[in-house]
């Protein structure tokens, strides 16, 4: 079945960067498998322009013993305003054998610019908005199938976690892991590999650490304590004496058979890690724990190592031993 001929122009238009490459390098493959010379695909750098003319004149390049040619301009959102007047004229009369393939995070809708776009051809656009956090872990599945791994959800959370949502990046890590993997002879990326194998790259979020006090994960809960540089010390307390009452919550609603979300006003994806602690933690044990709050939160108000005060407590409440400080 013969391929669909390809449009005179492209917009990538969203900041999922992976699906930017992975097109563009579609584009590329297709270009190159009638062209004979390499000569056919041009990336453009704004700073080698020397001006909107120059810029049109590479769109109206003739290919050289090809079909067509590819030309490549990445984040039009970010170019110079005269830039963008020369694009916005071109794309109202585009060279036919010139393929325009335009990447941008974020260009708005409202833009003379967009519009032109749009009127040239709807179908031009291509959504590359961000994945949402839920979906990451199924695209990882897949690189990591592509290159004869498997991942499970807890170990693309945990390279989630350490990576951040950057698709380009979790992809450069999958593939960098599944590669050290199968040099063991393994099939399988586990949760430690992960741990033991990336570098943290990203600053926690503050449910990074609750998520972690839930499941009673000392070793993550005090390296991510050592890497909340943007979080005072009381604040992170603070929520964790949050996080500790909403387990006590769920366990109390659990023990009287009532639902938990509806009791505690949350959706049930919100209260995932909430009901897992409720599994993991005693009653007195939580009961423990905030009983001593009040005291950990004025001893750390008036001068005492925060710190080691909140340390003390979470290795209290992860190890299920005595608070002493």
């Amino acid at each position: 079945m013969a391929e669909k001929p390809l449009s005179a122009m492209y917009l990538f238009n969203g900041d999922d960067n992976l699906k930017q490459e992975m097109l563009l390098e579609r584009l590329r493959k297709r270009v190159e498998s009638g062209d004979e010379t390499g000569m056919n695909v041009q990336v453009i750098n704004e700073k080698e322009l020397q001006g909107p003319a120059h810029l049109t004149d590479i769109l109206n390049t003739i290919p050289f013993g090809s079909p067509q040619r590819l030309v490549i301009v990445k984040e039009v959102d970010t170019l110079k305003k005269p830039l963008v007047e020369a694009l916005t004229a071109y794309v109202a009369a585009p060279l036919e054998t010139t393929v325009l393939a335009m990447t941008a995070k974020k260009l708005a809708r409202n833009t003379r610019f967009y519009k032109a776009i749009e009127k040239y051809s709807s179908q031009s656009i291509i959504d590359c908005s961000q994945k949402k956090r839920s979906e990451l872990p199924q695209l990882i599945r897949g690189i990591a199938q592509a290159e004869g791994v498997e991942i499970g959800v807890p170990a693309a959370n945990a390279l989630i976690d350490r990576v951040g949502t950057s698709t380009v990046s979790l992809s450069t890590e999958t593939k960098k892991l599944a590669a050290i993997i199968k040099g063991k002879g393994a099939k399988t990326i586990t949760e430690n590999d992960v741990r033991s194998l990336v570098a943290l790259a990203v600053e926690p979020k503050s449910w990074d650490l609750t998520n972690a006090l839930a499941q009673r994960d000392l070793s993550l809960c005090l390296q991510l304590l050592a890497r909340m540089k943007g979080f005072t010390e009381v604040g992170l307390f603070a929520i964790c004496v949050t996080r500790i009452r909403e387990i006590l919550t769920a366990q109390t609603l659990k023990n009287r058979r009532e639902p938990v979300a509806a009791g505690m006003g949350k959706q049930d994806w919100q209260i995932r890690e909430i009901v897992r602690g409720a599994e993991l933690y005693r009653q007195s044990e939580l009961l423990a724990l905030l009983k001593e709050a009040p005291v950990i939160e004025k001893k750390m108000k008036s001068g005492s190592d925060a710190k080691q005060l909140l340390e003390l407590w979470i290795v209290a409440a992860c190890a299920g031993s005595s608070i002493r400080a």
